[in-house]
């Protein structure tokens, strides 16, 4: 991914805190639910829209150049894979 429009953050609750007081466009949160609970609540304070993955086990993007078809029998298969 380009890194001029996507910034990768990893850290506890001070860093989720300090992004969502922050004005970017779109916050993905990939981890588990009680912090996931904590950055839609602030994100929403702040108008910024938010994707939750919850889990952390299975972030997937897609762009515009993906096969739909194939990508979602990728991302099914390896959702069940390992039973789950």
């Amino acid at each position: 991914m380009d890194s001029d429009y996507y910034v990768c953050l990893s850290g506890g609750i001070s860093v989720g805190r300090a992004l969502t007081a922050s004005r970017f466009d779109v916050i993905m949160f990939t981890g588990g639910t009680g912090i996931g609970k904590i950055i839609a609540r602030e994100a929403a304070n702040n108008l910024i829209p938010c994707i939750l993955e919850l889990g952390g086990k299975s972030p997937t993007v897609i762009d515009e150049s993906a096969d739909i078809d194939w990508a979602c029998r990728r991302i099914a298969m390896g959702r069940y894979f390992n039973a789950g």
